[in-house]
């Protein structure tokens, strides 16, 4: 994905899982806090993140950051 941010994802309603592999341009994750009905995030090997400590720890979610070597 050639995305930078998820400004704008709050109005997916029905949205309970969301998961990003390779976004390589991903930068600000931080627009997850505005969603209260995600269960599950997850950001696999999405270099760029620079906010990631900035999602609001929930004990309703679950949020994943795995990062591979390479």
């Amino acid at each position: 994905t050639n995305v930078q941010n998820l400004e704008g994802i709050e109005r997916l309603k029905n949205l309970r899982t969301f998961r990003i592999d390779y976004g390589r341009n991903l930068q600000s994750v931080k627009d997850v806090n505005e969603c209260e009905h995600i269960e599950m995030v997850i950001f696999n090997n999405c270099r760029k993140i620079d906010d990631f400590e900035q999602i609001e720890k929930s004990p309703d979610r679950t949020v994943l950051h795995t990062r591979f070597p390479g």
